[in-house]
């Protein structure tokens, strides 16, 4: 038989479990636009075009393009 304590135990895990999975969506799309914009870096795109393109604000994209220039130089 299920106590009142287990159940509010209970609703208590499947609210931790629902942020966990919403939080590690948002993690996997921020990791998912930053690897489409740098892949678009690569190709020679425009940080203008690519941020007109992927609805982003041109400094995150030029952020990006310092990071990957960065990179390049080590």
């Amino acid at each position: 038989m299920c106590t009142y304590a287990t159940a509010i135990e209970n609703r208590g895990i499947e609210k931790g479990i629902e942020k966990g999975i919403e939080k590690g969506i948002e993690k996997g799309l921020i990791e998912g636009k930053r690897k489409m914009v740098e892949d678009m870096l690569r190709l020679g795109r425009e940080p203008i075009a690519i941020a007109d393109f992927c609805h982003l604000p041109l400094d995150y994209i030029l952020e990006i393009q310092e990071d990957l220039l960065a990179g390049e130089k080590k």
